[in-house]
Order: C-alpha cells, then sequence, then structure tokens
C-alpha cells in the first residue's frame, strides 16, 4: 500500500467528519441496536449467541459450547449487536482507472463511510475484493491506518464475490463499492450480499469517460484487469451503442437490487471528489448531518 492509497483514505475520512451513517427507515430490516449503547465488549448484559468469525474477541468464546457441540460460538452482549456495516471495496485494477479519479474517489468513500460509521455508533468491517473476500488490515482502526490495500487485482471481483464469498455480519449493513464492469450475474451478486442482511446499499463509481466518452477515431484499448489490447475505431454510432449497453447493464443491477430491497446509487468519480459532497447518499438517507 501506497501514500497515494493513505492519502486518498485519510482524505476520505476528513470528508466524512460532518456525517454519520444510516439506513433508511423503510429498508430496515431488523438492524441491531439501532437504540443501543455506543460500546463493544463493556456490558454484562448478555442478550445471545452467535458463530465465532475470524476477529472477534476470543475473551467472549463460550467454551462450554465449543466442549459440547464443537463449534465455536461467542456470547453477544449488548454493546456487541449495535448497528453494524459491512464496507465492501473492488480491489479490481479497473477501480484505478489511468487518468482519472476513480481510485481517489473509491478509496475515500470507503474512508468517509468508516467514518460515519463512527460517527453513528456503528461497528464497521472493511473487505477488498480480490481473487477473494478478505477483511482489510487494522480495519478496526481509522481508515487513515489500514494496510494493504490497492486497486491492482487483475481478474474479475464478481466472480471472486461469487466464488469466496465473505462472513457478513448478520442483521448488518452492507455497501459494496465497485465500478460494477463484471461479467458476473448481478443478481447471484445480490442474493449473496442481501441474505440476513438489515439493508444494503450498491454504489457505483464511474469516471467521466466511462459515462460520457467522447473520443473518435482510431483507438487502441486495453483491458484495465487483463491487459488484453485492441485496436478499434470509434464514431458516433459506437459510442451510442457502448451508452446503450452501459445502460441496459445499469439496469440489470438496479433490477437485482430490488429482488432484495436493495438500493443502488451511481457517482462520478471527478464529480465526488471535486466536492466531496455524496448528495445522492444523503438523498436517500443512507449518510446524515452529524
Amino acid at each position: 500500500m501506497g501514500e497515494m492509497e493513505r492519502t486518498f483514505l485519510r482524505e476520505g475520512e476528513a470528508a466524512g467528519a460532518p456525517y454519520r451513517l444510516g439506513v433508511p427507515s423503510q429498508l430496515q430490516r431488523g438492524l441491531g441496536g439501532i437504540r443501543v449503547g455506543r460500546g463493544v465488549g463493556s456490558s454484562l448484559e448478555f442478550l445471545d449467541h452467535r458463530e465465532y468469525q475470524p476477529g472477534d474477541d476470543i475473551r467472549h468464546i463460550n467454551w462450554n459450547a465449543l466442549a459440547r457441540s464443537d463449534r465455536l460460538t461467542i456470547k453477544l452482549f449488548r454493546e456487541e449487536v449495535s448497528p453494524h456495516v459491512d464496507l465492501l471495496i473492488d480491489g479490481s485494477r479497473s477501480m484505478a482507472l489511468e487518468k482519472s479519479e476513480k481510485a481517489r474517489a473509491a478509496l475515500g468513500l470507503v474512508g468517509l463511510l468508516a467514518k460515519a460509521a463512527e460517527n453513528a455508533g456503528f461497528t464497521c468491517y472493511p473487505w477488498q475484493i480480490k481473487a477473494g473476500c478478505d477483511r482489510i488490515y487494522n480495519g478496526h482502526l481509522p481508515p487513515s491506518s489500514w494496510e494493504d490495500i490497492e486497486l491492482s487485482h487483475p481478474g474479475d471481483a464478481g466472480s471472486a464475490l461469487g466464488r469466496l464469498p465473505p462472513r457478513l455480519r448478520p442483521q448488518g449493513l452492507r455497501i459494496l463499492i465497485s465500478d460494477l464492469l463484471w461479467e458476473a450475474d448481478p443478481s447471484s451478486i445480490m442474493r449473496i450480499l442481501g441474505n440476513q442482511a438489515a439493508a444494503v446499499l450498491v454504489v457505483q463509481i464511474l469516471a467521466t469517460s466511462e459515462v460520457r466518452p467522447s473520443f473518435l477515431g482510431n483507438m487502441r484499448l486495453v483491458d484495465a484487469e487483463t491487459g488484453r489490447e485492441e485496436d478499434i475505431f470509434i464514431d458516433q454510432a459506437a459510442l451510442a451503442r457502448y451508452q446503450a449497453q452501459l445502460s441496459r447493464h445499469q439496469e440489470h443491477w438496479l433490477l437485482a437490487c430490488r429482488k432484495v430491497g436493495a438500493s443502488m446509487v451511481t457517482l462520478v468519480a471527478e464529480a465526488l471528489v471535486g466536492s466531496w459532497k455524496p448528495v445522492p447518499l444523503v438523498e436517500q438517507q443512507f449518510l446524515m448531518a452529524v
């Protein structure tokens, strides 16, 4: 992880200071702990058990249950069922498109959302999707302290998410940050994200050149993830076909989101980093003023 990535995370963390994370009331499907304490693991009020997940406090493992069932479970106390968010960021090369602000927007947004989660008293697990889905190292710390984030994976993050999905916290908020330029079926991805979720938000980040391409003539296209090159001639008809295909792709994602009760917004990277005011997220009540 280089200093550039850390700068983007730090920028987003600062931009998130005026916001707190929220969940629109019409989307809440059992988000635990909306009104409970903000601390984690300090309360003595026992509530329930759940299966152990990597990163859980081993002091709360129920050793008696392990002896009886050979399954690791932990005891949940009141503060441990406070609102939770899993942040998933696409770590593929296309998220760092050259001559664009996609990397800055993507890393800045995940930093912004993590800060907003802290402001709202949410616990937060950040994940990076590459060959698989891995928890970001130092993810329990502020975004400026995270490690090992690189938007450099040469494969399809959608396939990785479908093949090796992360173990997401039940009844939490899930937020996916990606350009969604995948071949994977959106419906299969949304079934994974929607399973036992209180709410799901998909944030598509595209560069201006991807939303409104303006180049014409002979071009050499290079696939950002595979490195495959192709020489083509681009005219107005080709641009029109591209726009139509992008619109159909976005419609497929919107439909898949609606089927599981999720929300989807598209942000243009250059517009986002120009002001750091994620207006669509505020309008949909995922972000609110502190």
